[in-house]
């Protein structure tokens, strides 16, 4: 988490998202729930980022089929080089 780290986008949809959470509840008649949209404020005007680490993807080695004389012919190709 990182204090004034918000790109522009972010903060119009943060915004709106707060705008939503102040009328909506006015609408449906439970004001009380319009207290929801001051965390939201807050990260709007602090600007904290919040960023996830990624999982890192395994990566799977296999091995590669061998047959009875290919080892054979490996040695041949590069005796040639």
């Amino acid at each position: 988490m990182k204090m004034y780290n918000l790109s522009f986008d972010q903060l119009l949809l943060r915004y709106y998202l707060m705008m939503l959470l102040v009328i909506v509840p006015f609408l449906v008649g439970v004001e009380f729930l319009a207290l929801l949209s001051v965390p939201v404020f807050f990260t709007c005007l602090t600007g904290i980022g919040f960023t996830f680490k990624k999982k890192e993807k395994k990566q799977v080695v296999t091995k590669e089929k061998t047959y009875p004389g290919q080892q054979a012919l490996k040695h041949a190709n590069l005796s040639r080089v």
